[in-house]
């Protein structure tokens, strides 16, 4: 069989027919994946040719090309003349162009279409085609317009905030950008703002240059300079960051002076409150030692025992608040006092005035928890009515007896127990309505902390209390 062509030229072979053939397959898919169409205009015939991807890209179902101007008509008014240019250019002056169009396509969607193009001369140096590419790029278009939407968005937001911001090279901390907050801070021009080094504007220059290098996240108080030469005091917020390859840290500076003015303010009325309340405390002591020494003297002038008995556990009352604010007047702190170091105090005071014929072992166990006056108040009555009716009544004709008071801290709640191996409250006694003044105090204080009371007299007296927390 014959395989030479006519003009004694060699017909490719079956397996190089293959390869062209898969080559062509894989230009078309790359012509599709890439949204690119071929095109190639006869300038003497005025004959089109174009690729099958550019009818997709125009969507097209005719398939015949369209002409120079039909295409033009398809371009939105500002890129007809942009277009037409560059054709009279390739053919005037044989400049080749790459231009991009916004144009319409035969289904009125919008597209972003890049044409490049060139010409194709003769030997004799006369252009007698054009060829080139348009290619959609529509979706980098958009991708594009929404960024530079987004960063007019942030320029906006950066030169509007009124704080100072600086951004500065990480490596040698020269300003390369500033927004109009720092402008009017410092007081420079922008344009000399960016010629200068971030240690030209702070007292400290170690510690700003110390910061940059260990990518110091915040700097609380760094007294800045101003153009005029003044200085305030700055808060600084660092965030190093990577711009267009380029190691670089945002700096915000905020202007604290009358932050700190404020606060030392604060901190001076406060210091006077706490004056002030040290002194009502002290007045209060005094007036509850008063109104004791008050009650001391009605109950000399008294023989009724019943009496006597009355005024004598009113002051035991009393004495419990007194010791409560002296340990306030006493402290630095006028609000709150150790739960532990007031409950000691008073125990031991109450103690001191009863007969020492029998030797009562009181034991202690409560934290050290930090309360405020109205809860540890009510705490320091119930604990002194609990121990004077124990001290008088829980041990008699015996040599010795045990009270226990113990506070456990337990999740949203105190468990306060009360408990003695006396000989307990009498059968008769209804502990949940009582009749005595004592057991109706206990109820009302033990209200007053909303909590919740049980008391048993099976070994001694057990009080129970369990107080929600927090106390109010």
């Amino acid at each position: 069989m014959n395989t030479e062509h006519p003009f004694n030229e060699p017909f490719p072979s079956i397996n190089q027919f293959k390869e062209l053939l898969e080559k062509y397959n894989l230009l078309e898919t790359m012509a599709e994946l890439g949204k690119i169409g071929a095109w190639k205009v006869e300038i003497e015939t005025n004959t089109t040719l174009w690729t099958k991807e550019l009818f997709s890209i125009m969507e097209m179902d005719s398939p015949t090309p369209l002409t120079l101007e039909e295409i033009l008509n398809f371009e939105l008014p500002p890129y007809r003349s942009i277009h037409q240019k560059a054709i009279d250019d390739l053919m005037e002056r044989r400049i080749p162009f790459d231009i991009e169009v916004e144009s319409l396509t035969c289904k009125g969607n919008h597209r972003w279409l890049r044409i490049i193009g060139r010409g194709v001369c003769d030997a004799d140096g006369k252009i007698t085609h054009r060829i080139g590419i348009t290619q959609d790029i529509t979706d980098r278009k958009l991708l594009e317009q929404k960024a530079i939407q987004e960063l007019k968005k942030y320029h906006t937001l950066f030169e509007t905030i009124r704080d100072a911001i600086l951004v500065l090279d990480q490596e040698t901390g020269s300003i390369l950008e500033v927004n109009q907050g720092a402008v009017t801070l410092y007081g420079y021009p922008k344009e000399e703002l960016c010629s200068m080094q971030c240690t030209d504007l702070c007292t400290e220059p170690d510690t700003i240059h110390s910061a940059l290098r260990k990518r110091t996240a915040f700097i609380p108080l760094q007294w800045q300079r101003k153009h005029d030469g003044s200085v305030f005091p700055g808060e600084l917020t660092l965030a190093p960051l990577s711009l267009q390859n380029r190691s670089v840290c945002i700096v915000v500076v905020r202007d604290v002076l009358s932050r700190l003015e404020a606060e030392e303010r604060i901190r001076s009325l406060l210091k006077e409150k706490e004056l002030l309340l040290k002194e009502v405390h002290h007045r209060i002591k005094n007036h509850l030692q008063t109104l004791t020494s008050l009650l001391s003297l009605q109950s000399l002038s008294t023989d009724s025992i019943h009496v006597k008995k009355a005024l004598a556990e009113a002051m035991h009352r009393i004495r419990s608040l007194g010791i409560l604010y002296e340990k306030l007047y006493q402290q630095k702190e006028v609000h709150s006092l150790s739960l532990k170091e007031y409950l000691s105090a008073l125990v031991e005071d109450l103690l001191s005035t009863f007969p020492k014929e029998v030797k009562i072992d009181v034991r202690l166990h409560v934290p050290s928890l930090p309360m405020e006056i109205k809860p540890l108040s009510v705490l320091g009555i119930l604990v002194t009515e609990f121990l004077t009716n124990s001290l008088k009544y829980a041990f008699p004709g015996r040599s010795q007896g045990l009270i226990s008071i113990c506070m456990e801290e337990k999740p949203g709640q105190l468990l306060l127990v009360l408990e003695d191996d006396g000989v307990g409250i009498p059968p008769s006694v209804d502990v949940d309505h009582p009749s005595t003044f004592g057991l109706q105090l206990i109820h009302a204080l033990v209200s007053q902390l909303e909590g919740s009371l049980r008391i048993t007299s099976s070994r001694g007296t057990r009080i129970e209390i369990v107080i929600p927390k927090p106390l109010k």
